[in-house]
Order: C-alpha cells, then sequence, then structure tokens
C-alpha cells in the first residue's frame, strides 16, 4: 500500500495582527512544506476574515503564496465573525475536501462554532 502522510497543525494566534505574524507564519509554513506533501492548518487564527483590512489580505496572502486554499467562508462566530479557518495543500492533488460544515448549534458553550472536515486521499496504484 502506498503511505500517504498528511500533517495536520492546530494554530491559534491571540494578540493584535500585525506584519510580525505574516513573517512568523511564512516562516511556519515553510517548515511544514519541508515535512509533508499534504498538509491541513485549522484553527482559530483571530483574524477577521470577512475584512478587507490590509493586515487581513497580508495574512491570506502568505496562505495563498505557500499554495494553501481557504475553505472556510462563512461565520464562525456567535457575532458573526469568521474568526476560525481552514487551510489545505496538497502538493500532488492526493488530498481533497469533500465536505466541511460549520455547525451553530453549539453545544459546547463557546462564542466560536465547530467546524467539521470531510477529507478525500486520493491514492493511485
Amino acid at each position: 500500500f502506498p503511505l500517504l502522510k498528511i500533517l495536520a497543525t492546530p494554530l491559534y494566534r491571540t494578540g493584535n495582527l500585525t506584519s510580525t505574524f505574516s513573517n512568523e507564519l511564512d516562516l511556519l509554513l515553510s517548515d511544514i512544506s519541508a515535512k509533508a506533501d499534504d498538509f491541513i492548518i485549522a484553527g482559530d487564527l483571530n483574524i477577521h476574515f470577512e475584512k478587507n483590512s490590509r493586515t487581513t489580505k497580508q495574512s491570506l496572502d502568505v496562505f495563498k503564496s505557500n499554495g494553501m486554499e481557504k475553505l472556510v467562508n462563512e461565520s464562525t462566530h456567535v457575532n458573526g465573525r469568521s474568526l476560525d479557518q481552514i487551510f489545505l495543500f496538497s502538493m500532488n492533488k492526493t488530498l481533497r475536501y469533500s465536505a466541511f460544515e460549520v455547525e451553530p448549534l453549539n453545544s459546547l458553550r463557546s462564542d466560536h462554532f465547530p467546524i467539521f472536515l470531510y477529507i478525500l486521499c486520493i491514492i493511485e496504484w
């Protein structure tokens, strides 16, 4: 059987969004891409993805320049914000998401909604 190595990295960011985060994120993504051809980064990034601010765009540009696909485009927070995100990278397109779902009925008593990701691994023999 061929081995598919997928690296999943939870990420939590707190504090003000500055260019320092973008620089550190770029270093992190470079490090991760050296370890795996397929990886997922998911978490509470506390970036207002629903806003078109300079710092949000700068952060998104770092993900995009590293070939990552942003998956969540809807509210992930009780106040209507989009603060949580999933990014996907697959070098040979063996890893694809089949669906994701933001669950607004939150029984966890959190101000963030759970996000469920369903992935497909395509392995050719």
